[in-house]
């Protein structure tokens, strides 16, 4: 009798609050860490409800799941992403907050001077994150030469140093093409990093 009263409260709203009920209940199932129920109710909100859910991109608040009533939107946070805890979405905000410059070189010497800069900018770029500043492909070429290359950056250097691989990044990044992953390569890093796929193929143009 409790479960069957639970499901009709339940359905009731969801057919007549449907953004404020799954705002809920993805805030409860992300702090449960039960982030593949929380896929599944993403999938049926999208599915069953029309409702919304706009891509991360850098500069959202991504630091709590938010629900418009208005736009029939809910904006994911970066937390909900099955690996990722509430660090980086605190790291993300305090990036946009402190960012004043425009490519993706400044953004990254930001991050390492803040102390930002980490494994999970690669899974950020095959998202779209950061596609603000180009494409994925060449992101992804950036974020290599500035970690590894032979002019890779890091706040421990020396001012003069830093300066001249800062020069050297920005001369790389200006010729870097700006390729994206093919669309079989944007669906598989989608969905190793979020178990769902936001990329959609344009059939027309087959």
């Amino acid at each position: 009798y409790s479960v069957a009263g639970d499901s009709i409260y339940n359905a009731w709203q969801k057919a007549n609050y449907p953004i404020e009920f799954y705002e809920v209940f993805l805030q409860i199932m992300e702090e449960d860490g039960k982030k593949d129920r929380l896929n599944l109710a993403i999938s049926e909100a999208r599915n069953h409800f029309g409702i919304k859910f706009p891509k991360m991109m850098f500069g959202q608040d991504n630091r709590k799941i938010n629900g418009n009533t208005e736009t029939k939107e809910i904006v994911l946070s970066l937390k909900s992403i099955k690996g990722f805890g509430s660090k980086i979405a605190d790291d993300m905000w305090l990036l946009k907050e402190t960012f004043t410059g425009k490519t993706f070189v400044e953004l990254l010497i930001c991050a390492e001077e803040n102390k930002v800069l980490s494994s999970k900018f690669e899974s950020l770029i095959k998202i779209g994150y950061f596609e603000m500043f180009g494409k994925d492909k060449k992101l992804m070429t950036i974020l290599e030469e500035f970690k590894k290359g032979k002019n890779r950056y890091s706040k421990t250097l020396k001012d003069k140093s830093k300066e001249a691989r800062s020069i050297e990044l920005f001369k790389f990044e200006s010729v870097c093409d700006d390729v994206e992953y093919s669309f079989y390569e944007k669906v598989k890093n989608e969905f190793s990093v979020l178990s769902d796929i936001q990329t959609v193929f344009d059939v027309s143009k087959w």
